[in-house]
């Protein structure tokens, strides 16, 4: 972890995690950590399940929902 989150640091971009739904817990930790050591990534996760986490907003798309994980910084 250590190793991706050096590496995002700097970076400004667009990071999509899809079908998130098989490890809802553990992408919510991983968008969290990033989020956290990369203030300029942002996430945008597909998923089957509504994904309500702190400043994710979600949109519904033919019965899948697009939730984008914004910094809270």
């Amino acid at each position: 972890m250590d190793t991706l989150t050096d590496h995002l640091a700097d970076k400004q971009l667009l990071l999509v995690l899809d079908n998130c739904e098989h490890l809802l817990d553990v992408c919510a930790v991983l968008a969290s950590q990033l989020l956290a050591a990369a203030a300029r990534v942002r996430i945008l996760a597909t998923t089957g399940k509504p994904c309500a986490r702190p400043g994710s907003t979600c949109w519904r798309c033919g019965g899948h929902c697009r939730c984008q994980i914004q910094n809270s910084q």
